[in-house]
């Protein structure tokens, strides 16, 4: 009688065992997921910033003169 008993609670552990182990899987991918979307974003702010500041400045060479000039104070 005993040993059913332990064979039972044995199999029920492995059960939830196996159900967290799955549950701990969908979570990793659903934050890696995210993650991957909020870096995507960011490059394409960062880009969109870029392009944004190129047109204000009159192109490559005034960005890159304006940012000259901020950084050196002259």
């Amino acid at each position: 009688m005993k040993h059913s008993v332990a064979t039972a609670t044995q199999i029920k552990v492995q059960e939830s065992s196996a159900l967290a182990i799955k549950l701990l899987t969908i979570t990793f991918r659903i934050a890696f997921i995210l993650t991957l979307s909020v870096i995507l974003l960011v490059g394409i702010w960062a880009i969109a910033a870029l392009v944004g500041g190129t047109l204000e400045a009159g192109g490559i060479f005034g960005l890159v003169k304006s940012w000259f000039l901020s950084v050196t104070g002259i």
